[in-house]
């Protein structure tokens, strides 16, 4: 069974996890071939989608 990118989001569960594996993961994560919305979802766009204001700080952050 298969399930969408756009229900993945990306978590590094830090502080738990060590640094070294996070970082390993993120760069696997970077090398996969997704295409740009796919990235989006999983980066960011799933958890703007499940927790609306996340988005907005972000906006406000790039301002």
């Amino acid at each position: 069974m298969r399930c969408g990118i756009v229900s993945a989001p990306y978590g590094s569960d830090w502080p738990y996890a060590p640094g070294v594996k996070s970082a390993r993961f993120a760069t696997m994560l970077d090398d996969f071939a997704l295409t740009d919305a796919q990235r989006h979802a999983i980066n960011r766009g799933t958890a703007e989608a499940l927790f609306p204001r996340l988005a907005d700080r972000s906006r406000t952050a790039a301002e």
